[in-house]
C-alpha cells in the first residue's frame, strides 16, 4: 500500500478503484449500514413474500430510500424507517419490510 500525503499523490487516485480491509472500516452505531452491505440483500415482506432484491439506494436527505426489484423487473421503493424497514440481517443478506399498502 501506498501513502497519499499530499494533492499530486491523491491525484493519481481521482477515477480509479480503491479498497480498505473491512477491519479498518469505521464501527458503525447500531442500526446503521455500509451501503455494499445492503445492496444485494433479499427483501421480503413480513408475511414471508420476496418482495425482490436491493439494487440501489436513493440519498434523500431526509431517510434513504432502497430501491428493490422484483423479479419481473418492476421496482419498489422503501422508505428507510423503522416503520418500513422491520429488521436487516446484512450476514443473511435478508431484510424484513412493511411495505405501505399501495404497493
Amino acid at each position: 500500500m501506498t501513502e497519499r500525503d499530499d494533492r499530486n499523490g491523491a491525484a493519481a487516485l481521482v477515477k480509479k478503484e480503491i479498497q480498505i480491509p473491512r477491519t479498518e472500516l469505521m464501527p458503525l452505531a447500531e442500526g446503521q449500514y455500509y451501503i455494499f452491505d445492503i445492496i444485494g440483500c433479499s427483501v421480503f415482506d413480513k408475511n414471508g413474500n420476496l418482495l425482490g432484491e436491493v439494487t440501489d439506494i436513493l440519498r434523500t436527505g431526509s431517510n434513504d430510500v432502497y430501491v428493490v426489484t422484483g423479479e419481473d423487473g418492476n421496482e419498489v421503493l422503501l422508505a428507510v424507517i423503522p416503520d418500513v424497514i422491520l429488521s436487516v440481517d446484512v450476514g443473511a443478506k435478508k431484510i424484513i419490510a412493511d411495505p405501505p399498502e399501495w404497493i
